[in-house]
């Protein structure tokens, strides 16, 4: 299973099964809808741009060219950063 990590925060929405799962999904279906997902993937959106259009120009800059391939030197702090980043805003 791939959210096995995710147990080390306890039974939770991905990792519960049987009468605790269904408790999870019924405190939680009214947050995740398309109302309250809307503004969320929209600023995920800009969130993302923002950082990945810096990844093209240092890459192009450090290669010379108008390769289209990027250098990123720390994936796991980007995608950390950019989730709080969505998070916040």
């Amino acid at each position: 299973m791939y959210y096995t990590q995710l147990q080390l925060f306890g039974e939770n929405m991905l990792t519960a099964k049987g009468p605790l799962w269904q408790f999870h999904q019924k405190i939680t279906v009214r947050s995740f809808n398309p109302k309250n997902n809307s503004p969320v993937f929209t600023e995920s959106q800009e969130q993302a741009k923002a950082m990945v259009l810096p990844w093209f120009k240092e890459s192009k800059e450090k290669r010379g060219s108008a390769s289209s391939a990027i250098i990123v030197e720390d994936l796991e702090s980007s995608v950390t950063k950019l989730a709080l980043h969505v998070l916040v805003d």
